[in-house]
């Protein structure tokens, strides 16, 4: 198998190279996350960093490494899932040649571990050449001196196995699902989801959404009954589950699967009457092709989420405690600690979307070259795809939007039960920049990589898309 294995390594490479950004991000955030903690133990052993200092810089470490590793699983579980549907032919010519689909499976593992190592080192040479920043912003944050970096090779090392691991475990649903490509079928066009099946998906995302709801009420409710019990300690609980309920709603409107989004996205859309044609075909295109759509939000609606509601979640009690009349400045709350929280999550998000899009942009140069066959303009062919770039954008920043609100709410009725009084601080000026980053990402990922196909033959695009 170690010929099939270099074989497979070696034709597979460009299209791994799609996706390389959210392995070298997700390696990125969590060598992060180990460098903080190597920096704690390093001052602390030279004498420059208090104990409780030490126990910042680990409990930065810990966070990045926390948040990172769960949502690094998901997105490089999404971009998998891009690789092996571009590659479906290759898995069917596997299987026809007598591999088993535990061989097949080894074949995607064996794929997974090599390019996570090779993009280890791109994301490791990031970190070491930006990571002293995050150390004198800290410091300065703190009024402390900045510690000596700590560099440490096992820092390194953990950040790698770590990274290893979540995208086995992120890839290995996407690695069963190719080894259960039946040779035949894989050759054809895809075939839509049996009945059966889509009943079971549902069950389990209904199952999840459950869960995820629950552990919400379980948030208010539980925070509402031992409140009183926990004294000066109260107003660090409610930000945590406050947190809690940020991650938590995340997951719940992600686990709401493709057919919701794609629904939310037809709901906010149809309040704007157009009628262009360009406009009502991209909003089609988002309802037929919802699995395409729901990869390219979740990672912006992670993102967004996270920066905003962080950020407005301690908003929110600063100025809760101030309409109290209680003198409270949160440490280290500003932006750069806010970042320095979920800076890492944020950029593995952000590279998933980029990477999940320029992975599809065959798929919708297919798609253009059709619509020029019936008539389409190049100018109109372009609009297209600025307008589902449009889609995406917009509906990751309303679902981010959402996911960030229901934490600002919760801090605010946590705030009132403890004081009294709540204030809800919603951080515009942020949310109006992410709108803006966001969509120039968005669309700039969606349009560029298909403007090439603009001067190709329609019958040369749709063919080479058929036979990969």
């Amino acid at each position: 198998m170690r010929t099939v294995y270099l074989a497979e390594i070696k034709h597979s490479w460009v299209t791994w190279l799609g996706v390389c950004l959210t392995f070298i991000a997700a390696n990125y955030g969590l060598a992060v996350g180990f460098l903080y903690i190597a920096t704690g133990i390093k001052g602390y052993a030279a004498g420059v960093m208090t104990v409780v200092n030490l126990g910042q810089f680990a409990f930065l470490g810990a966070v990045n490494i926390f948040f990172g590793s769960i949502v690094g699983a998901a997105v490089i579980s999404a971009s998998t899932a891009l690789v092996i549907a571009s590659r479906r032919g290759a898995f069917a010519r596997l299987a026809l040649a007598g591999a088993t689909p535990g061989q097949v499976v080894r074949v995607v593992m064996v794929q997974l571990v090599v390019v996570t190592l090779v993009c280890a080192v791109a994301g490791d040479l990031l970190a070491a050449i930006l990571f002293p920043r995050y150390v004198l912003a800290e410091a300065s944050d703190r009024d402390m001196i900045a510690p000596q970096v700590g560099q440490a090779w096992w820092a390194y090392l953990g950040a790698n196995l770590l990274c290893v691991v979540i995208a086995l475990i992120g890839g290995w649903k996407q690695a069963r699902a190719a080894s259960r490509i039946p040779p035949v079928e894989a050759l054809r066009p895809v075939r839509e989801t049996t009945v059966e099946a889509r009943r079971r998906l549902w069950i389990l995302r209904g199952i999840a959404m459950a869960a995820g709801l629950a552990v919400v009420v379980g948030a208010y409710a539980g925070f509402s009954a031992i409140r009183d019990s926990l004294g000066p300690d109260a107003g660090e609980l409610a930000f945590q589950l406050a947190v809690l309920v940020l991650v938590t709603m995340g997951f719940v409107i992600a686990a709401a699967g493709p057919a919701a989004l794609a629904g939310f996205a037809k709901a906010w859309a149809s309040l704007i009457p157009s009628p262009n044609g360009v406009w009502h075909l991209a909003r089609t295109t988002v309802r037929i092709r919802a699995e395409r759509f729901a990869r390219s939000v979740t990672p912006i609606m992670f993102a967004v989420g996270l920066m905003v509601g962080m950020i407005g979640i301690v908003d929110s009690l600063e100025a809760s405690m101030a309409a109290a009349g209680r003198d409270l400045t949160l440490e280290s709350a500003g932006a750069w600690a806010i970042f320095s929280i979920v800076g890492a999550p944020l950029i593995i998000a952000a590279a998933g979307s980029v990477g999940s899009l320029i992975m599809m942009s065959r798929q919708r140069a297919a798609e253009s070259a059709l619509a020029s066959i019936v008539g389409g303009t190049p100018a109109q062919r372009v609009w297209m795809s600025v307008f589902e770039a449009l889609l995406i954008a917009v509906t990751g920043l309303l679902a981010g939007a959402v996911m960030g609100g229901m934490a600002i709410a919760f801090m605010a009725y946590s705030s009132r039960l403890i004081l009294g009084v709540s204030v809800i601080s919603i951080p515009v000026g942020l949310l109006a920049g992410v709108v803006g980053l966001g969509l120039a990402i968005a669309v700039a990922a969606t349009v560029l990589p298909a403007l090439p196909s603009l001067r190709k033959p329609a019958p040369a695009v749709i063919a080479r898309l058929m036979s990969e």
